[in-house]
């Protein structure tokens, strides 16, 4: 809605909309040529350069929904049918769709884990996200609002959306970054590529985490190398190589 207050609101209200659907079936122009009776390969291969995973907003749905179905030209493919045992012997024998299973496979695991706890005699409450696979997947996407980006992911770790509506694209990245966790971070996102932001305290983070080189990725979180945000910045345990002068002081420097 246009309309202030029921922006904020339904803004507010999408990632609960996505976690409690029964389903969420994507219309995509560009999936919509796909059919349901093509090889699991070109099925994905489709799904990976489809306008879908270009776009900020839709990170929701894959990431929150209990089912996520795609629409077709002739029909609806399930997502669930990419982790089947035919899916599993195309990986084996096919290089390419075992890269784009394994691409698929990353955005959807949350998915899988919540599938297979429903299951479960004990299910267990859903793992919480983790930045290190959001931004992940904000890599390849982009908006015709940048300054977005922060209302789009809060609701995924479960953040106020409403509170950052006031603050522009770089106050709500701080803000964001300081109730993420706690104030904890992956250590190494301070190596993430891009603008940083300028607000004082904050020229380590990143302005944002869309649009960036994809095999820059965080892995702080899975190897439990984590930095803190204090008043000063940020505070973490980091390794650096010193390399010493030993010319003797009659010496020019050599270029190498």
């Amino acid at each position: 809605p246009s309309q202030g207050d029921l922006r904020r609101r339904a803004i507010g209200l999408m990632a609960d909309t996505y976690a409690s659907a029964a389903a969420v079936v994507v219309i995509d122009a560009s999936i919509s040529h796909v059919s349901i009776s093509d090889s699991i390969p070109e099925q994905l291969f489709v799904l990976y350069v489809s306008t879908w995973v270009q776009r900020l907003w839709t990170l929701q749905e894959a990431l929150l929904s209990r089912q996520l179905l795609f629409r077709a030209k002739d029909g609806l493919i399930d997502s669930r049918s990419f982790f089947t045992d035919e899916a599993l012997v195309s990986r084996l024998s096919d290089p390419l769709a075992s890269k784009l299973l394994g691409w698929f496979a990353q955005m959807m695991i949350a998915q899988i884990v919540r599938s297979a706890q429903a299951e479960s005699p004990s299910p267990m409450p859903p793992p919480p996200q983790s930045l290190d696979n959001v931004a992940l997947h904000l890599a390849k996407r982009n908006s015709s609002k940048p300054a977005d980006e922060i209302l789009a992911i809060a609701g995924l770790f479960g953040q106020d959306v409403g509170a950052y509506l006031p603050l522009d694209a770089d106050q709500r990245m701080a803000m964001f970054l300081t109730e993420y966790n706690s104030g904890k971070v992956p250590s190494d996102i301070l190596f993430l590529d891009g603008p940083k932001l300028l607000i004082e305290n904050f020229t380590w983070a990143p302005k944002s985490f869309m649009k960036r080189q994809m095999n820059l990725e965080l892995k702080g979180t899975s190897e439990g190398a984590m930095s803190v945000i204090t008043q000063q910045g940020l505070l973490g345990q980091y390794f650096c190589l010193i390399l010493e002068d030993e010319w003797a002081a009659d010496e020019a420097p050599r270029n190498y």
